[in-house]
């Protein structure tokens, strides 16, 4: 992983802001005051092995961004998923984004909520084969303080699916 630390940064400072289309891979962004990634008004932003941790607000944050797509990433944990370095709020704070996935993500540790979905035009979201709130193997606990997963105000949004690859394990919080 490369790594872009925001410890040096200043005050209100975030480490990536994405337009549409951009694509992020095998990139750690740690200790930002604000959020680790943020985007507003940008389709088709994809995360893909990304380290997002240790960053004052939220670890990824997103408003109006339609078809979203989160990999294979670990978001308030170290890199291999295996111990705690929450965000200072949410790992996942996504709002009024339809479309989006997040997918064999671990999102663990954070001081708020693991993944929070929110708003009318946050529709067709899916959460699948994650491990919210323990570690990346599923077997100890590493809590999102308030809640693993929250939808709130948003419509036909799936937690896990229909195949048993699907399944997540939200455990711990």
């Amino acid at each position: 992983l490369i790594t872009l630390d925001g410890v040096a940064a200043g005050a209100d400072v975030s480490g990536l802001t994405l337009r549409a289309g951009t694509v992020l891979r095998a990139l750690s962004i740690v200790r930002f005051t604000r959020n680790g990634v943020e985007a507003e008004d940008a389709a088709g932003v994809e995360l893909d092995r990304c380290h997002v941790a240790l960053n004052g607000r939220n670890g990824v944050n997103t408003l109006r961004c339609e078809a979203l797509h989160l990999a294979d990433c670990t978001i308030g944990t170290d890199p291999t998923g295996m111990s705690a370095q929450g965000n200072g709020l949410d790992g996942c704070f996504i709002e009024q984004s339809p479309d989006c996935v997040i997918e064999d993500c671990v999102v663990s540790g954070n001081r708020q909520y693991g993944v929070l979905l929110m708003g009318q035009e946050t529709i067709n979201a899916v959460v699948r084969a994650c491990r919210i709130g323990c570690d990346s193997d599923g077997l100890r606990a590493i809590p999102n303080t308030r809640t693993g997963v929250l939808l709130h105000n948003c419509a036909k949004c799936l937690v896990g699916g229909p195949d048993v690859a699907d399944r997540n394990i939200i455990s711990g919080n």
